[in-house]
């Protein structure tokens, strides 16, 4: 019988988001609830939000960078995993916020990481 190894693995993804529905001041705090109440959705994955900025020309728009870790077998497809997974666990979470519309333009790998001092 075989054995079944597990790595742990890490990714960092970048999510192009949109909210409507709600006061532009309160877009940052709603994409961080969101996500928050949709964790559920992957108990598996541990996702740490590095940063979650505003879009300057486009307050409802906003750029959310996270480091998602977990284990998985060494030949598993860990960037389209966590990218669907982050995908689902912000559409998850938008039971806090029903009268707020959020759109996940895009998800994918942060290619261009900018390490912060602390960030990991």
């Amino acid at each position: 019988m075989a054995t079944l190894t597990l790595m742990h693995k890490g990714i960092r993804l970048v999510a192009q988001l949109r909210v409507e529905g709600t006061p532009e001041a309160t877009v940052l705090p709603v994409i961080r609830e969101m996500l928050t109440a949709g964790l559920w959705r992957h108990p598996d994955l541990k996702v740490s939000i590095k940063r979650l900025t505003l879009d300057a020309a486009d307050p409802r728009a906003a750029q959310l960078k996270v480091r998602v870790e977990g284990e998985a077998e060494p030949a598993f497809n860990w960037a389209l995993h966590t990218t669907r997974a982050l995908a689902e666990m912000l559409v998850a979470g938008q039971w806090r916020h029903p009268a707020a519309k959020l759109t996940v333009q895009t998800v994918e790998e942060d290619r261009d990481w900018e390490e912060e001092a602390g960030a990991e």
